[in-house]
């Protein structure tokens, strides 16, 4: 059985590039913009694992995520385009304290990087409970 990944994105393009790199690992891979519209593609769907891809602020899009992964106890990819607020050139702290955050990777990210990280996810191999920021 293939594993189901629920694609959360704000943006129609970069969602279409993740949801392509997603699929070439032979997932099974529902896509929908960060609304109320993936909770309840959430249940729906079952996924085993969500992916968001922000490419702005993306403060519905953390929220409506988090919200599905503890609800549903599924682990959480996040692909991002977010920058360091600070001199440390350090991102991610906004989810170091998050316990479904399985990677934080920053773009522009190979696919293969993404597909990796997957894996991982799905496979309870990731850095947890430290946070691991690719960059």
């Amino acid at each position: 059985m293939r594993a189901r990944i629920l694609l959360i994105h704000e943006g129609d393009e970069s969602g279409r590039r993740t949801a392509a790199v997603l699929a070439a690992g032979d997932y099974e891979v529902r896509s929908s913009q960060a609304t109320v519209d993936a909770i309840a593609l959430a249940c729906e769907f079952k996924p085993n694992l969500i992916v968001l891809d922000l490419d702005g602020g993306g403060t519905w899009g953390i929220q409506v995520a988090r919200t599905i992964c503890w609800v549903h106890g599924i682990p959480l990819l996040v692909v991002t385009d977010l920058r360091s607020t600070d001199d440390t050139g350090r991102v991610g702290e906004e989810f170091a304290d998050d316990p479904h955050v399985a990677d934080v990777l920053r773009k522009p990210v190979p696919g293969l990087w993404v597909l990796r990280a997957a894996d991982e996810a799905l496979e309870g191999r990731t850095a947890r409970p430290r946070l691991r920021v690719r960059v």
